[in-house]
């Protein structure tokens, strides 16, 4: 039974296992263990982290939100829009409709596809392309020197420190999600709806209701996300976020959210998140090209998607040895 025990929890807690072997493995790079050097890791894990968070719910209801990249540079284009051409709003509402344009996004892509049946790849794949064709005609170079008053959630630090503000919000929020999940009934109903929704559904959970909210949460963090890359950088650009979706899935996967639905966990996923930075890092400070670096993005996507293929032939290998 310890056997057992311990052989799940190693399935479930994989990434952290990877993460600890890159770790060790990149003791020799000068500098890599530096405060700063972990704490750069942890501020490039901020902006997709939210992004993969909201990919998460989605995958544990069994679905994929392809939209998360183009909400993450919509939202705050249109924010700013609105904050230094179109209506001069203070930049404190900025963010707040920054937010607002996440909820009805995600909103929207929860009731076309729950209530009207329509496949969600192929929803979020066309909202993706609208959302990132109205990014381009409205913001075709790129809005710069942003105010503090906005970009404060990713470019600030916390009481004049070197720890970033931004650092502390993708911690908090994945805590916050990790202790929901665990102790309320919302990340019950989301894995029972995952694992089979007609069953949920004859239980009394309300499936619907449930995959919308999904989505919802999707698109609001992907707005969280671009909220924190804009801070960052301190202007939005119509290529913010491009081509991240691969990343952002490979970091769920890994990180063991089952692309099946009804499997996974917040804290996995986070280290998902984190492991993908790190290995960015690592690469950059070995010399590696950038391109390579894609390279090995697309390699550890397939490795993670082959990975849950895997997962979950050996989870049934291990509970029947019981």
């Amino acid at each position: 039974m310890k056997i057992k025990r311990a052989s799940l929890f190693l399935l479930d807690n994989f990434i952290w296992v990877l993460l600890i072997i890159l770790i060790v493995s990149a003791s020799g790079i000068p500098n890599f263990f530096s405060i700063r050097n972990f704490s750069n890791i942890l501020y490039n894990s901020t902006a997709a982290g939210m992004m993969t968070l909201g990919m998460v719910f989605c995958l544990l209801v069994g679905h994929l939100d392809l939209s998360v990249e183009a909400t993450y540079a919509f939202a705050p284009s249109m924010a700013v829009l609105f904050m230094v051409q179109w209506a001069s709003i203070p930049p404190i509402a900025a963010v707040i409709l920054t937010i607002i344009f996440g909820v009805i996004i995600g909103a929207f892509n929860g009731f076309i596809s729950v209530k009207l049946s329509i496949n969600p790849f192929m929803l979020t794949l066309c909202m993706q392309i609208i959302l990132r064709g109205l990014v381009l005609y409205f913001i075709p170079q790129g809005i710069f020197g942003l105010p503090d008053g906005f970009t404060f959630l990713g470019g600030s630090k916390v009481f004049g420190t070197d720890i970033q503000l931004a650092v502390i919000l993708f911690i908090a929020i994945f805590l916050i999600a990790h202790f929901v999940m665990k102790n309320f009934a919302f990340g019950k109903n989301l894995i029972a709806t995952g694992s089979n929704k007609n069953a949920a559904y004859l239980t009394g959970v309300n499936t619907d209701k449930v995959r919308i909210i999904a989505f919802i949460l999707s698109g609001t963090l992907s707005a969280i996300g671009g909220l924190f890359m804009a801070g960052r950088i301190g202007s939005v650009t119509n290529t913010m976020g491009e081509g991240a979706v691969m990343t952002v899935l490979a970091s769920a996967v890994l990180g063991g959210v089952s692309m099946n639905g009804g499997k996974g966990t917040v804290l996995g996923a986070m280290g998902g998140v984190i492991f993908m930075s790190a290995i960015s890092n690592v690469l950059t400070m070995w010399g590696f090209s950038p391109f390579l670096v894609s390279v090995v993005q697309g390699t550890l996507l397939l490795a993670a998607i082959l990975f849950d293929n895997a997962r979950e032939k050996l989870y049934l290998a291990i509970m029947r040895k019981a």
